[in-house]
């Protein structure tokens, strides 16, 4: 069995370089781990303007078998979640643009993904700013820095 994969690489909503290639499903992996036919891949979506956060998580998500994709604006935030349909989405409040609680009430409002968990990963910690991301539909909020594998384990119970 081949796959055809369209390998795209996007720097602030612009693709910057394009692959395409057709290769073997027993050649498919994700962090190292391959890929089972039988067994679909969950996804994350992080929408955070800091790519040091995604270059910290990113490693510890596909090690974990997770596919990541990364959006740094709401706006980028919210065309991803429509398009990707990830299984959740971590999400900063301070973003460029459109702010992560706005971001997460659109996510809501939608039909397309308001079933989509969202899980603010953010420096506010606040009681007020913790009830503010609950109030527009959040699962739960952790605080930056936060280590890789509480991430990862927080992910797994959510989905369960």
């Amino acid at each position: 069995m081949f796959l055809h994969i369209c390998v795209l690489c996007v720097y602030y909503g612009r693709v910057i370089e394009e692959e395409r290639v057709n290769i073997q499903a027993a050649e498919c992996s994700v962090g190292g781990i391959p890929l089972n036919k039988d067994k679909i891949m969950k996804t994350v979506l992080i929408v955070d303007d800091d790519i040091t956060v995604y270059k910290m998580l990113e490693p510890a998500l596909t090690a974990s078998g997770f596919g990541v994709f990364c959006a740094k604006t709401g706006e980028e935030g919210l065309t991803m979640s429509r398009d990707k349909k990830p299984d959740i989405i971590i999400l900063d409040v301070i973003l460029p643009g459109i702010k992560g609680r706005e971001v997460c009430a659109a996510i809501k409002k939608d039909q397309a993904t308001k079933n989509t968990p969202v899980l603010f990963l953010t420096s506010k910690d606040s009681p007020d700013d913790v009830q503010a991301e609950i109030e527009v539909g959040a699962v739960g909020h952790l605080t930056k820095p936060v280590n890789p594998q509480y991430l990862v384990a927080r992910i797994k119970k959510i989905l369960g």
